[in-house]
């Protein structure tokens, strides 16, 4: 895989492009985006990034062979805001040739033949019935939530120092026979199981 230029962190202030633009910049370049800059008062512009890294995992992590992924998908777990740009990153790239394909799911049970499953916030108190459902599927399992890896997850999105970032658990990875290249590794936040760390900001949010 031929390697691409450097990440393009976004401006915090005046004169940002529009997001569209912005996807479509990283779109082209074959290069992992490392670190986003995530300010709250641009929620869009957020929700194409994280659908942006979504796409970028199914090129750096691969499945078993017994595996078909043609085509390759990605499914979403209940509602979640990443779903209009997942859409449109489907009808304009393809994941390691082949066509993508995105669907909304209602349930775990649903989800276990896909290839990728981003899984919202809101399922967070629910994690271990999502671990549990999945186990031994090949699914990769990407958390929009803070701590998610850690709580069992493969990949999740975090916000760090006011940037957007993502932890990986490679031993959940391993669980899942699923193999992460070492420049995604190299990029994310590396963590290991600890589902306290998710109960903890779970009776936080609560309180």
């Amino acid at each position: 895989m031929r390697r691409g230029g450097p990440s393009l962190p976004l401006a915090r202030s005046g004169g940002l492009p529009r997001p569209w633009l912005l996807a479509l910049l990283w779109l082209v370049s074959s290069a992992l985006p490392s670190v986003v800059s995530a300010e709250p008062s641009d929620a869009v512009r957020q929700q194409t990034m994280k659908a942006v890294f979504v796409y970028k995992f199914t090129l750096y992590v691969t499945w078993p062979d017994r595996v078909a992924v043609a085509p390759m998908r990605i499914g979403l777990l209940g509602d979640s805001p990443l779903q209009g740009p997942l859409e449109e990153v489907a009808r304009t790239k393809q994941a390691r040739g082949q066509a993508i394909s995105v669907t909304r799911y209602g349930s775990v049970e649903e989800a276990r033949d896909c290839h990728v499953l981003v899984v919202p916030a809101a399922w967070t108190p629910r994690i271990h019935e999502i671990v549990a459902g999945l186990k031994g599927r090949p699914v990769l399992t990407v958390g929009d939530g803070g701590g998610m890896a850690r709580a069992g997850l493969h990949l999740g999105f975090v916000i760090q120092d006011g940037r957007l970032r993502f932890e990986a658990n490679p031993e959940a990875l391993t669980r899942a026979s699923l193999s992460a290249s070492s420049r995604l590794l190299k990029l994310a936040i590396r963590v290991g199981d600890d589902r306290s760390h998710v109960l903890e900001e779970t009776t936080e949010s609560a309180d």
